[in-house]
């Protein structure tokens, strides 16, 4: 899972992740994500508006997007747009909790 953050507002959430691509070294290294699917979205920053996009062979991903959306996180890389790590975890308080370090 890849949360992504706007100003430590959580503005998107991607799944499939596993598999990335690596094109470089170190703090300037750049990835792909061929697999990647996008469990969920914020609308718009001054009124937002979640949007999770339903899965049902996912519940789990639907879940922990809707759980994360909207949420302040801080952000792992820098710049006004970021992205946060998570690790895999049994529940989605657990990786709430887990982005909230």
């Amino acid at each position: 899972m890849l949360v992504v953050t706007a100003a430590t507002f959580t503005v998107a959430v991607l799944t499939g992740v596993e598999d990335a691509i690596s094109q470089g070294y170190g703090p300037g290294a750049r990835h792909w994500f061929p697999y990647a699917r996008l469990a969920g979205y914020v609308t718009d920053l001054t009124a937002p508006v979640n949007v999770v996009q339903p899965n049902p062979r996912r519940a789990d991903e639907h879940r922990l997007a809707s759980q994360l959306l909207g949420e302040r996180l801080v952000p792992t890389s820098g710049g006004p747009i970021a992205y946060v790590k998570t690790r895999p975890t049994g529940s989605a308080a657990d990786t709430k909790g887990e982005l909230a370090r």
